[in-house]
């Protein structure tokens, strides 16, 4: 492994580490041993997403969502506008084009587009986001694939995934809704936004019994 490649792949895992670090407050990386041109690039990788951190990534509403669409429960929109992102796919296709995120962020500005190294991580971290088809192709042009690489593939969606767009979802957010008087459609994008974050650590593990424990708990988070 060349020099270039030994510093991307320190940089990539104090990245890790450093996201790690913001969504579970464990302590940060220690950056002090690093040579200084490294150390300033994590410095930096740093500071940016701190800045950025705490906002999120807005799902479209249902009927337009395209997981759903893909999963048959609801119709096709008037154009298609949004693709369903497969963040382990854009991780594994940008590690093997040997980029950290900061040069995949730049290689996309590069080509038109501004998109951040935080909405990039929590693409990466997220098993599904819905992003603009425009987005879409930019970060697939800056990685030499085709957009298809980079989407879910509708045979191979799990079943916690499933459960997010399935008609027991929708009846459990409408039921609640109704007690409390909220609006569904908003609460629903709201609720499975968060469970789809909360995925990574669970690693979408359990039942549908679990899934509708987690998903009782969100919504009463939201009173």
């Amino acid at each position: 492994m060349n020099t270039n490649d030994d510093s991307t792949s320190r940089l990539e895992a104090l990245t890790e580490q450093y996201l790690q670090h913001l969504e579970e407050d464990s302590p940060a990386p220690s950056i002090e041993s690093l040579p200084a041109a490294l150390r300033d690039e994590a410095r930096e990788t740093f500071a940016i997403l701190d800045s950025t951190w705490g906002t999120e990534i807005d799902l479209p509403a249902f009927e337009d969502d395209p997981v759903a669409i893909r999963l048959g429960f609801v119709g096709p929109p008037i154009s298609d506008r949004m693709l369903s992102v497969d963040g382990a796919a854009v991780k594994r296709v940008r590690q093997r084009a040997g980029l950290d995120l900061r040069q995949f962020a730049q290689r996309i500005a590069d080509i038109g587009e501004t998109v951040s190294i935080k909405d990039l991580a929590t693409v990466e971290r997220q098993a599904v986001t819905d992003l603009p088809e425009p987005t879409v192709a930019l970060m697939a042009d800056a990685l030499g694939k085709p957009a298809a690489a980079l989407v879910v593939d509708p045979d191979m969606v799990s079943d916690f995934i499933a459960f997010l767009y399935s008609p027991r979802f929708d009846a459990e957010v409408a039921s609640w809704c109704e007690t409390y008087n909220m609006d569904a459609a908003e609460t629903s994008v709201t609720a499975r936004q968060r469970l789809l974050a909360g995925q990574r650590r669970s690693q979408g593990a359990g039942d549908v019994q679990d899934w509708v424990g987690l998903l009782r708990a969100v919504l009463e988070s939201l009173r």
